[in-house]
């Protein structure tokens, strides 16, 4: 029974392991690099996207670090009063300063 459990626990673990690396790949692929903003993305996308930590995200967007995970950039665009392009601007432009070597 013992071993039938590690078993189990293995095939779990390696499944996740799987679909971790899989998701990570994915953003390495050049369709997803610095693709203009959508309404749909999330912070985390936009991060992962442009390469800008996400704190820094947050704080060019002038929202809190306690917003909900998910939230969509729609929904940030209506509490911060930025429109989307003018938060494309923004990371476009801390992406180009991280790139060359800036702080």
């Amino acid at each position: 029974m013992a071993v039938a459990g590690f078993l189990l626990a293995l095939v779990l673990v390696l499944y996740f392991a799987g679909s971790v690396m899989r998701e990570m790949r994915g953003f390495h692929d050049a369709q997803h690099e610095g693709r203009p903003l959508e309404g749909w993305m999330t912070p985390r996308y936009v991060s992962m996207s442009y390469r800008v930590p996400p704190e820094e995200i947050l704080a060019l967007w002038q929202i809190s670090p306690d917003i909900r995970r998910r939230m969509t950039l729609s929904e940030i665009s209506k509490l911060n009063g930025m429109t989307i392009d003018q938060m494309q601007r923004l990371v476009t432009e801390r992406a180009r300063v991280l790139r060359a070597g800036g702080q």
